[in-house]
């Protein structure tokens, strides 16, 4: 990974969920194996509770021109509530 950004975002269920942003570096695709070993990895190292329901890989994620991620351009990108855990492919 070369970035990674968390949100919260709308969820049916929960009123609102953990959405993690994921800009791989190149040459390495994302994927449900991927994201799968990122949920084992947070569930065992931070909390059961915790981790992303949803997880969106991007080819970049949206910066300041001091390099900070821009989560407020993330949180009004579209969101499909009805794919967890992973949204799609490199985009």
């Amino acid at each position: 990974m070369r970035d990674v950004s968390v949100t919260g975002v709308p969820d049916e269920l929960r009123g609102q969920s953990i959405k993690a942003w994921i800009e791989l570096m190149p040459g390495h695709p994302g994927g449900a194996e991927l994201s799968e070993a990122i949920v084992a990895h947070v569930k065992e190292n931070f909390s059961r509770f915790a981790y992303p329901r949803f997880i969106e890989y991007v080819s970049a994620l949206p910066k300041s021109a001091t390099g900070k991620v821009q989560r407020a351009q993330l949180r009004e990108l579209p969101h499909v509530v009805a794919s967890p855990r992973l949204e799609g492919q490199q985009s």
